[in-house]
C-alpha cells in the first residue's frame, strides 16, 4: 500500500539502482559521481545496458555486496546533493560574513549554527536565509527555517 501510494518515488528510485548497474555510477545535481563496482554476474552483465531495458524483478537472489551497494546507490543522489547544496550555501555565505563580526560555527547535516552578535542578526539574518534559499536553482524553492537562542538547545 505505502509503495503504490508513493510509486513515484519508488520509480525514481528505481530508476537510480539502473543507472548505477548500466553506467557503473550515480551522480549528484551538481555532478559529483559515486562510482560502482558489482561483484555478481546479474548485474555485472547488465553494464552499458539502456537502463530502461533493465527489470530489477529479475535481479533475485543478489549478493550482500550487490544488494547493499544498490540501496547506496538509490541513496547517494539525495544525500551528496543535500551536501552539494549546503556547501554551496557554506562558500556564498562565508562571503557575506567577511563584513561582519557574526561567524559560521558549524555544519550539522543540512543546518548551519552561527554566532551572531544580538546588533548584527536584524540585518544578516535575511542575508543568511537567501544564502541558503538560492544556493543552487532548483525546480522547487528551498525554504530555511531559522531559530535565534542562547545556545545550540535554545535554537532548536
Amino acid at each position: 500500500k505505502y509503495k503504490r501510494q508513493y510509486s513515484q518515488v519508488f520509480d525514481c528510485l528505481d530508476g537510480l539502482k539502473k543507472g548505477a548497474i548500466a553506467r557503473g555510477y550515480v551522480q549528484t545535481i551538481l555532478g559529483r559521481r559515486r562510482y560502482f563496482h558489482f561483484e555478481g554476474d546479474s548485474l555485472r552483465r547488465l553494464k552499458d545496458r539502456n537502463p530502461e531495458d533493465i527489470d530489477l524483478e529479475d535481479l533475485n537472489r543478489l549478493n550482500y555486496n550487490d544488494a547493499q551497494s544498490l540501496r547506496a546507490a538509490a541513496n547517494a543522489p539525495i544525500q551528496g546533493s543535500s551536501a552539494d547544496i549546503i556547501k554551496k550555501a557554506m562558500v556564498k555565505l562565508h562571503d557575506v560574513l567577511s563584513n561582519y563580526r557574526g561567524r559560521m560555527l558549524l555544519q550539522v547535516h543540512d543546518e548551519l549554527v552561527f554566532e551572531v552578535p544580538p546588533d548584527e542578526w536584524e540585518e544578516l539574518q535575511p542575508l543568511i536565509v537567501s544564502g541558503m534559499e538560492n544556493a543552487v536553482e532548483l525546480k522547487v524553492p528551498l525554504v530555511v527555517d531559522v531559530s535565534v537562542g542562547e545556545n545550540w538547545m535554545e535554537a532548536k
